[in-house]
């Protein structure tokens, strides 16, 4: 008889998984008779309100609540709590039961049909919920070249921040190259002497922001722009400008 656990934690998992159903079974067959499983998962709202660029060759899913509990369902399980957090630029953190238990979270604040009424109201499981998406796409990287273009015609050095999949996925859509943007700058010495994919732009330290005298710097992982500007206090004291594109473009201060 395998062990028993209280809790199963699923901390962005989901996405990543190719058997979606054989993930959820696995926790659903080791959880006690009142455990639970706790799970987090970059809420598909995001990409319907124009996220484009958290689509990536390592998700190989995109969830929404509503989607969600039809797996739950098929293993056994139920949603008793679900809240909406800020972490990834929206995230949805989910408490599940055996449906064979009488668990519950009486606090209104975690009540899932919160969740589920707004996904509801933006058709999140229904291909109509994402007709604006392409738009979108196409508005913000209007809004990068043009921002970069500019800047080279003003004579203003530019650079980007943060090598992740988000900045890729930004990147190439928008057909971004080194004479616009000439280098990407990250902390992960894994990343720093390759190459952003595909669209060949170096990935630098960050002390290359400052061998630059950069006078803009593009935060590629926007959801992570205040700590990324904490991190970079130099390039604040001598007012170089910070500017985002997702979900719109916006001049940080």
């Amino acid at each position: 008889m395998r062990d028993q656990v209280d809790l199963v934690l699923v901390g962005h998992a989901l996405a990543h998984v190719d058997d979606f159903d054989g993930l959820i079974a696995e926790a659903a067959a080791v959880l006690a008779p009142h455990g639970l499983v706790a799970i987090d998962f970059h809420h598909v709202l995001g990409l319907a309100q124009g996220q484009f660029d958290v689509v990536s060759h390592s998700h190989r899913s995109y969830l929404s609540l509503l989607s969600l509990e039809h797996a739950l369902e098929r293993n056994g399980l139920v949603t008793i709590a679900a809240q909406q957090i800020s972490e990834y630029a929206g995230t949805v953190r989910v408490l599940a039961a055996s449906a064979a238990t009488s668990t519950q979270v009486a606090d209104g604040l975690f009540d899932p049909e919160r969740i589920r009424t707004v996904e509801r109201a933006e058709r999140v499981t229904d291909a109509s919920g994402y007709s604006d998406l392409g738009r979108r796409a196409r508005h913000v990287c209007d809004d990068l070249t043009e921002f970069l273009r500019g800047c080279r015609r003003d004579g203003r050095s530019v650079v980007g921040y943060g090598a992740a999949s988000r900045a890729t996925a930004l990147i190439n859509i928008a057909g971004i190259g080194t004479d616009l943007l000439p280098l990407v700058a990250d902390r992960s010495t894994a990343k720093q002497g390759r190459l952003l994919p595909r669209a060949l732009i170096p990935i630098r330290d960050p002390a290359a922001i400052e061998e630059a005298a950069a006078d803009d710097i593009v935060i590629l992982v926007w959801p992570l722009a205040a700590q990324i500007m904490e991190q970079l206090a130099m390039a604040r004291h001598r007012n170089a400008r910070f500017v985002r594109f997702m979900p719109e473009l916006t001049f940080l201060t």
